[in-house]
């Protein structure tokens, strides 16, 4: 997670970029109960998604001005019995409450939010069964992370120049973030900051207050997630 403050990305390549936040949560609707992730997204998200072909049924978040709606994915809304629609049913959002100083305190926690499911959507079956989507203020607000995301998801103006891409923004975004943030976060390790720490070093804008940028060799790329017509 970082602030989105600290981003630009400007290249002639991209078409559209939307701004994303992922937080785990626990939902609630009616007597059932489900663990979901969260998706908040900016505006931008629904034209780099085309997110409209999505839908099974509803519509999409931008068709209501309050940022406390959302589409769910399709296995969600089985799981959870969900109608669509119903303003007497909203969806309870639980996240644990980052200024509680313990979690054993079931009033304290976590942080509860509500949401208007106001449509279904449907991708693949590991996906509908564990998001929805939510506008990137409603998240932002009830995780208490301010301006922050976890992800930039861009659409190219041509997928043919895919790596092209990636080579150019590897060199100005990801290897010298990363590297600097698992040296910060093994200061965190070894005891010479704390936990609490990090979000304050981020907050500054001061590279001088992180921690060491860690050698390269010792990271290991895990995973990459291309759009579904990329990997098809």
């Amino acid at each position: 997670v970082f602030d989105s403050s600290n981003i630009t990305i400007n290249n002639p390549e991209i078409s559209e970029k939307a701004y994303v936040l992922e937080e785990k949560v626990l939902l609630k609707y009616q007597e059932k109960q489900f663990i979901a992730t969260v998706k908040g997204v900016s505006s931008s998200y629904k034209n780099l998604t085309n997110f409209d072909s999505l839908l099974v049924t509803g519509d999409y978040i931008d068709a209501s001005k309050n940022n406390n709606v959302a589409v769910v994915g399709r296995g969600v809304a089985y799981y959870l019995s969900m109608g669509v629609g119903n303003m007497f049913e909203q969806l309870q959002v639980y996240v644990p409450n980052r200024s509680s100083k313990t979690l054993l305190n079931p009033q304290t926690a976590f942080k509860q939010g509500s949401v208007l499911p106001v449509g279904v959507f449907s991708i693949q079956a590991e996906i509908d069964e564990q998001y929805i989507i939510t506008p990137l203020a409603f998240i932002q607000n009830l995780a208490e992370r301010d301006n922050q995301i976890s992800a930039i998801e861009i659409k190219l103006k041509n997928g043919d120049k895919m790596l092209k891409v990636q080579e150019q923004l590897k060199d100005r975004f990801l290897r010298n973030m990363v590297r600097a943030i698992v040296g910060t976060l093994l200061d965190v390790g070894f005891g010479k900051i704390i936990a609490a720490d990090v979000a304050k070093i981020i907050a500054a804008k001061d590279r001088s207050k992180s921690g060491i940028s860690v050698p390269a060799h010792a990271l290991f790329l895990t995973e990459v997630k291309y759009p579904n017509k990329i990997r098809t």
